[in-house]
């Protein structure tokens, strides 16, 4: 199989046909690291550390025991020892996860009645904390494991010991009742700091055969937003549909978007046992990434087109070949994959990437630019090195330094 991993990233497009150089466009891409980079200022989000660090202080020197009973997974045990049967069940549901509690001199009590959400209140250095989980199940309940085997006896947990049973059956399943939302939030003086949404649809079996499941009886639909402080991780979509899979997902400061990354999965099986030796196959592969709204990374890779192609060429290799034939083999394949660069939502094509045989057949990266700039093996080390990206390491010794110098200050250290 050819692999390789490279990243790539290039100069500001201004939405003309400008060509830019490797030098310029390495330029850039060290201006847009140290960007983001800088977009976790410690002035960004240490207001949020300075009002939470109390609550999770009060909670280490807290008796939790209270909370024992909330727990999404109920463990079921069954012993028939006349049916020589050991029955053991595990049902994970989230909206177990319920009941309303106050922290009082740093023991959780429980307050009276029946709640169908989750709430912790506290106190602490002056700030009131609330913590809130609501759970909506859907009436989907999968079974993701089961088992049996025969033994010749049983450990009981109540004597924590073991009891001989001639052909003792064990069994057992897991079960999960997936919830339909999933709402989480931390307030501290009534204003969230902490806040995650998560939704979901399933239809599909209601219980996964072997350890791969078939996505082509699956449909399922899931959205999480995660937010804390300012910053915000979207996962707007994940679709699973007749094998094929969809998602978006971005990364936000306020309302900067630094990233987003946008992939689907077309006619996407795993096999246990399959024609390829990987047991994956796929139609085609695509992404498309977005940096800071200035760099845009789109690629695709049409596997099972790609995967004939080698094995075909794979047939007429032998120890006569040079890396002219590896070469000729690898410009068919181009048309099975890409990787391309551009800038700022611009069409011009500014960087992309090749593989190519060198001199021993190993293939190997190649990193291509608009000037006709190419770089490969080492050179992509020495082209894309520390000195490439001074500002950014800047950037990120700056933020370590100022990070430790915070919390040192903190704890007193």
């Amino acid at each position: 199989m050819i692999g390789a991993t490279v990243f790539v990233s290039c100069a500001k497009d201004d939405k003309s046909s400008k060509e830019y150089t490797a030098d310029e466009q390495k330029t850039k891409l060290d201006k847009v690291a140290t960007a983001f980079v800088n977009e976790f200022d410690l002035d960004n989000w240490k207001d949020v550390v300075e009002v939470m660090l109390p609550a999770v202080q009060a909670l280490q020197s807290t008796d939790i025991s209270a909370l024992a009973g909330v727990e999404p997974e109920v463990r079921t045990e069954t012993i028939d020892v006349a049916a020589k049967l050991y029955i053991v069940d595990y049902l994970t549901d989230y909206s177990n996860v319920k009941g309303h509690y106050n922290i009082t001199d740093g023991v959780v009590v429980a307050e009276s009645g029946t709640f169908d959400d989750f709430h912790l209140a506290f106190s602490a250095e002056k700030h009131d904390y609330d913590a809130a989980v609501k759970v909506v199940n859907s009436k989907n309940e999968i079974v993701v494991y089961e088992y049996e085997y025969e033994d010749d006896g049983y450990w009981d947990e109540e004597e924590d010991n073991w009891v001989e049973v001639s052909g003792m059956i064990h069994k057992g399943t897991t079960k999960v009742i997936l919830p339909s939302k999933i709402t989480a939030t931390v307030t501290a003086d009534k204003t969230t700091t902490f806040d995650v949404i998560f939704n979901m649809s399933y239809s599909g079996p209601d219980k996964i055969d072997g350890d791969i499941p078939d996505l082509s009886k699956i449909k399922a639909n899931v959205s999480t937003t995660i937010a804390a402080g300012d910053y915000t991780i979207d996962l707007s979509k994940l679709d699973i549909s007749d094998n094929n899979v969809g998602e978006t997902c971005t990364l936000s400061h306020g309302k900067k978007q630094m990233l987003k990354i946008d992939g689907n999965l077309k006619n996407f099986v795993v096999k246990e046992e399959a024609d390829y030796e990987s047991g994956v196959t796929c139609d085609n592969a695509e992404v498309t990434i977005d940096i800071m709204g200035e760099i845009q990374i789109k690629g695709f890779v049409k596997y099972n087109s790609m995967m004939d192609a080698i094995r075909l060429a794979s047939k007429g290799m032998s120890e006569e070949t040079t890396a002219e034939d590896m070469n000729k083999m690898l410009e068919t394949l181009k048309a099975f994959y890409s990787l391309d660069v551009y800038y700022d939502g611009g069409s011009s094509k500014q960087a992309w990437l090749e593989l190519e045989a060198d001199k021993y057949l190993e293939v190997v990266p190649v990193i291509v630019f608009q000037d006709g700039t190419r770089y490969a093996g080492d050179a992509i080390e020495e082209n894309f090195s520390e000195k490439t990206f001074a500002g950014t390491i800047a950037a990120v010794n700056a933020l370590q330094t100022k990070v430790e110098s915070y919390f040192n200050a903190l704890y007193g250290n």
